[in-house]
């Protein structure tokens, strides 16, 4: 049989059209029927067809039906091609083709993505310039503080950060520059953009060195310190044996823990919090151990309880465990974080330690 005793019609959305070699078609086109029509043979039903869709299957599809139904196509290219058979077996020697193309919908766009995160990114930039200018209206500050949050914005829109840790760093702030701290805001502001510029920068490895890790800890403890004003601090003790440059570590997978003592253990402590940070080698790996001495998990439960805050419940050991169950091909299969509540003779409520063992990268 030749290529031309075989003829196509197309249908979309109830419609007929002409046919065309290709066709762009927007995403709610994308209900497509084919129709077949051997020509120049006199008995219609003796005529098979075979077809197929690339982009849904490479195999064929043997029919005596002449008409292929493609109910809902997702977005993407397609090739169809179709032949023709008679009833000796022979089959046109070259298929008809039509190529496809559905065009995703707008809201899967790069350009849309990239405007909603810009609406934010703005969203979030006006709201921290507008309550800055509230408070203070000293012109030199305000210049300075916009550029600094200029440079924050562009981060935050890449930065994998906890908004609670962002909530709480702009209303600290705000307390600096209300109580007439200003140079106290801008430091915290500067050091604030540097973290979050190396959370950027973290986000974009699989892998960084321990002394990174560490320094990374070393600067947001240290703005949670400026944070709770004199009564908390943070402690980071470093094994003898461990060799800097020897290891490697996920990025940003020990911070969450830390900020989950500041945000739950010591927060409501009134002074003299501490969180220690311990880092030990093992045979097979790395042993991290946070621990504080807040007021306990089962305080915080009924502080939250009471102020009916049981949708913001912690959520840094969830992601830490989350992380550790998608990073298998980094940590070790034992790897394991676990939970221990401590507490005195008496009894009460002393603290929290989080254990955490993990593979490290040489």
């Amino acid at each position: 049989m030749k290529k031309s005793n075989l003829e196509l019609y197309l249908k979309w959305g109830g419609f007929n059209t002409s046919l065309y070699s290709n066709y762009t078609l927007e995403h709610n086109q994308n209900n497509i029927r084919i129709f077949f029509n051997a020509i120049s043979c006199k008995n219609q039903k003796d005529i098979k067809y075979k077809y197929r869709m690339n982009g849904i299957d490479q195999s064929w599809v043997y029919s005596e039906i002449n008409q292929a139904s493609y109910p809902i196509l997702p977005y993407g290219d397609y090739l169809f091609e179709a032949k023709a058979i008679n009833k000796e077996g022979n089959e046109t020697k070259e298929s008809i083709k039509i190529e496809f193309e559905i065009i995703p919908p707008f809201w899967h766009t790069w350009w849309f993505r990239l405007i909603a995160f810009s609406l934010v990114g703005l969203g979030i930039y006006f709201f921290i310039k507008y309550r800055i200018a509230q408070i203070n209206k000293n012109t030199r500050l305000k210049e300075q503080v916009d550029r600094e949050m200029s440079e924050l914005k562009l981060q935050t829109l890449h930065a994998q950060m906890n908004p609670h840790f962002i909530f709480n760093s702009m209303n600290a702030i705000q307390n600096f520059i209300s109580s007439n701290q200003q140079q106290l805001a801008l430091n915290y502001l500067s050091k604030l953009s540097r973290l979050i510029r190396t959370i950027f920068e973290f986000s974009k490895r699989q892998t960084i060195t321990l002394e990174e890790e560490i320094e990374f800890l070393k600067n947001y403890i240290n703005l949670e310190e400026m944070r709770f004003t004199g009564k908390a601090k943070g402690i980071i003790e470093v094994d003898e044996k461990i060799d800097f440059d020897d290891i490697e570590i996920t990025p940003m997978l020990i911070q969450p823990i830390v900020e989950n003592s500041f945000k739950h253990g010591l927060f409501h402590k009134n002074d003299n919090g501490w969180v220690k940070i311990n880092f030990t080698k093992t045979k097979k790996g790395l042993k991290i151990i946070v621990e504080d001495n807040g007021i306990g998990r089962a305080a915080t439960k009924l502080i939250q309880n009471n102020k009916l805050t049981e949708n913001h419940k912690s959520s840094g050991l969830d992601i830490t465990r989350e992380r550790l169950k998608t990073l298998k091909n980094v940590l070790i299969e034992s790897s394991s974080l676990d939970i221990v509540d401590l507490f005195n003779d008496n009894n009460e409520a002393i603290g929290t330690k989080v254990n955490l063992h993990l593979n490290y990268i040489h």
